[in-house]
């Protein structure tokens, strides 16, 4: 059984030492100004063999993210470390009491909302509180298709509670192409030509080109204005470019109308890297995953395990 976190009672009391539930879900109280505000940031994480993949950059990004929207914490960077290791600790000592070296996936989402609501019913009344809510990771689909979607997120630059827009995107295009599995933002500019790709609801998106007159194969992702920083965006820049030095990843605008061209599409969030082969009534690569991708893959699931220790 796992155990997930929150600094919320059952009874809707605020517990500044933090209470644990059995299962993947906490206690929210309805007056949480992250519910009728939607004032609150989370990450998403992935934890095995007991080891939180790339902690340091997630907590880095809670921090950035709670400065920009003005929500006070009672944590600081090793505090709220702490916090999370303690619960992903609790998780897997029983798994590891069966397996020394358990490779079992579980997914940590780290959320921080803003807490009972001051008078101004705006604002919150007192520092952001802490839940951890802990699942098993489930396996990615081996593909996906996604349909495209004129829509930027706000604050791209801070994780926020609120992917409204998303849901409201991939609600009006599975109406157009109802198997879609995901949805790929564009810029919102009326002049269908002038929209650029980026990003998929929850994750990162990179297509794979043939350089005009040379056979060098880039590897490409809108730059990181009017995007999210995305952690697994950041770790295919420093680590999986080393190892795939064939190729050349860069930073490029793609247009909607290029990205339909490429050779080869994905995405990249904390929970893999999946790839996209049906951009709305276009196939990507005649609907097959290409040599490029697969290599993508192979590289970040061999780095996660050697950081977390399982090679």
């Amino acid at each position: 059984m796992l155990y997930s976190y929150s600094e919320y009672t059952s009874s809707g009391e605020i517990d500044r030492n933090g209470v644990y539930y059995l299962g993947s879900k906490v206690f929210i109280p309805a007056d949480d100004i992250a519910f009728s505000r939607g004032y609150g940031v989370f990450t998403v994480c992935v934890a095995l063999n007991g080891k939180v993949f790339r902690l340091k950059d997630h907590v880095d990004r809670l921090l950035t993210s709670t400065r920009a929207i003005g929500l006070p914490i009672a944590y600081d960077e090793n505090e709220l470390t702490g916090k999370i290791m303690s619960v992903v600790n609790r998780n897997f000592v029983k798994l590891l009491d069966v397996d020394s070296r358990n490779n079992e996936r579980l997914l940590v989402k780290v959320i921080i909302t803003g807490g009972p609501e001051a008078d101004n019913h705006i604002s919150p009344a007192g520092p952001g509180l802490l839940h951890i809510a802990v699942s098993h990771l489930q396996p990615p689909k081996e593909a996906i298709t996604v349909a495209t979607y004129p829509f930027q997120r706000q604050d791209p630059g801070v994780k926020l509670l609120n992917y409204t827009g998303a849901s409201i995107g991939f609600h009006q295009m599975r109406k157009i192409y109802p198997t879609i599995d995901d949805v790929m933002f564009v810029s919102p500019q009326i002049e269908p030509t002038r929209q650029y790709v980026l990003e998929c609801s929850t994750a990162a998106v990179w297509s794979v080109h043939l350089q005009a007159g040379t056979d060098k194969i880039l590897v490409c992702t809108p730059p990181l204005q009017g995007i999210l920083a995305s952690i697994t965006r950041q770790v295919i820049f420093e680590v999986v470019e080393k190892k795939l030095s064939q190729f050349e990843f860069r930073e490029m605008l793609i247009t909607r109308s290029q990205i339909k061209t490429a050779r080869e599409v994905f995405k990249a969030s904390s929970t893999g890297i999946v790839p996209v082969t049906k951009i709305d009534d276009t196939d990507i690569n005649r609907g097959q995953i290409g040599p490029v991708t697969k290599a993508v893959q192979s590289v970040y699931i061999d780095y996660q395990n050697e950081i977390c220790g399982l090679i």
